[in-house]
């Protein structure tokens, strides 16, 4: 029998994912601006407005993306009760593949578009093909290194959750 979650606990689940959806948003941000280059860069003849906030998004994106990591690393780190349940865990998403279903689909979805920026190229030099497929690369690298990573398990266990 499942031991069923308190009011208290739910919360404490539902401040700690803001961090993961945080980290998404900014995400999506960045792949997004990347995606709008080409149209940024022709609208820049007429008015430069569009290329400089499309830019300014972007490097927000990253930043805010990085920012939402950080956080996440400093309250896993802080967290007395995910230690204890993990003392020896240590996994860099960067160099790890398919440790769940979530990651399965982003690492997938990485190799994917990798492969259609490489066929893409040979066939055309399309910027208003070549960038989305890089902004859906950016993206499914970002979510690469998060979802193999030690900071998604921290953030998804929920024995160790609100117990900190």
């Amino acid at each position: 029998m499942k031991k069923r979650l308190s009011f208290k606990h739910i919360g404490a689940i539902l401040r700690q994912r803001r961090l993961f959806y945080l980290y998404l948003g900014c995400m999506l941000v960045c792949a997004f601006t990347i995606a709008l280059m080409p149209v940024a860069s022709l609208l820049a003849e007429e008015n430069r407005v569009f290329l400089i906030l499309d830019g300014m998004f972007f490097w927000l994106g990253i930043a805010g993306a990085l920012a939402s990591c950080v956080l996440i690393n400093r309250k896993r780190k802080g967290s007395m009760a995910f230690t204890g349940r993990y003392p020896k865990l240590k996994r860099l998403g960067l160099i790890h593949f398919f440790q769940n279903r979530a990651a399965l689909i982003a690492d997938i979805a990485m190799f994917v578009l990798t492969a259609g920026i490489v066929i893409v190229r040979i066939i055309t030099d399309n910027a208003f093909i070549l960038f989305p497929l890089l902004a859906g690369i950016v993206f499914a690298f970002g979510m690469h290194c998060m979802l193999n990573g030690i900071n998604y398990i921290y953030l998804f266990d929920l024995q160790s959750i609100g117990r900190n």
